[in-house]
């Protein structure tokens, strides 16, 4: 969203586009992420926003929503938008990017179910479909694969896997209560509360007021000063994507393939470690998916 607020100073401010034309469609990240419970799936810190009412729940940052769809005249986004209830407190800001002749457009269907996020986050999403209501029987899956790491928020999950049927099969269990106590650095941002490989080395450095050896990729609280750094710093290195391949239809595929060398994300206890990813689309009511996700 902060983001989002700088692309527009500077729009308005020149008259030119000053961030790169992929930030458009970063929105859709979200989109892949929505599940039919209304949550998404877990991403670096998360809240608990049930609220103690008995409304349905649905998460949301209208803000960020109409920020990105407005820059980019994107009916999909403006609908998730909506969907979200809008900005009611903030007429204004609507009024200022809001371009009142683009339609919104509800129809997610005319995505792709799988979306492979690129090297620089290393991760796909695979769905079965997109009936994001409660009674939805779709399998929504999600494998990081690395990419880069930019410590803060994010979590030291390369390689985590997510799950979700009817509820979260497999996935983020930590809660975000507050920022840097015992709790949020020997548990929710640590690979412990995630689905990945844990490798125990008793004798590996502990950092960033870590008390607790977890097994799992390197505990980052640094982040780069510079794009040379992120890219050239092994230290920022979250790991290498192989391969990913979907098919045979590229808008609804049978099979979502995907594979990562996570090696770099953890400290020299490891000296070589992969992990694969099979979704399969079975196209059946009754068993809608299957999966595996192989490590070498």
């Amino acid at each position: 969203m902060w983001e989002m607020h700088a692309v527009w100073l500077f729009y308005r401010m020149t008259g030119h586009p000053v961030f790169d034309d992929n930030i458009k469609h970063l929105p859709y990240y979200w989109l892949y992420m929505r599940l039919p419970d209304g949550y998404m799936l877990r991403d670096g810190d998360m809240f608990s926003v049930k609220g103690g009412t008995d409304k349905p729940l649905y998460w949301k940052q209208p803000m960020a929503m109409l920020l990105g769809y407005s820059y980019a005249n994107d009916p999909l986004l403006k609908a998730e938008y909506q969907r979200q209830g809008g900005l009611p407190d903030n007429p204004v800001l609507f009024l200022l990017v809001n371009d009142p002749k683009l339609p919104a457009d509800h129809d997610l269907t005319k995505l792709p179910q799988t979306k492979d996020f690129g090297k620089v986050l290393g991760g796909v999403v695979a769905r079965t479909g997109w009936n994001n209501k409660p009674e939805s029987k779709d399998v929504i899956a999600e494998i990081k694969g690395g990419g880069y790491h930019f410590a803060n928020h994010q979590h030291a999950d390369a390689g985590a896997l997510q799950i979700y049927h009817h509820g979260i099969q497999v996935g983020d269990i930590g809660l975000y209560l507050s920022y840097g106590p015992p709790y949020d650095f020997n548990f929710n941002k640590r690979s412990i509360s995630h689905s990945l490989m844990l490798a125990v080395d008793p004798k590996e450095k502990l950092r960033f007021r870590t008390t607790l050896q977890d097994g799992g990729t390197r505990f980052n609280q640094r982040f780069p000063q510079t794009p040379e750094e992120t890219t050239n710093d092994p230290w920022f290195d979250n790991g290498k994507v192989m391969s990913a391949a979907f098919g045979p239809d590229a808008h609804k595929p049978a099979f979502s393939y995907f594979k990562a060398d996570l090696t770099g994300a953890y400290s020299s206890k490891m000296a070589q470690y992969a992990r694969g990813f099979l979704f399969l689309n079975l196209f059946r009511k009754m068993c809608p998916a299957s999966s595996s996700s192989p490590m070498t």
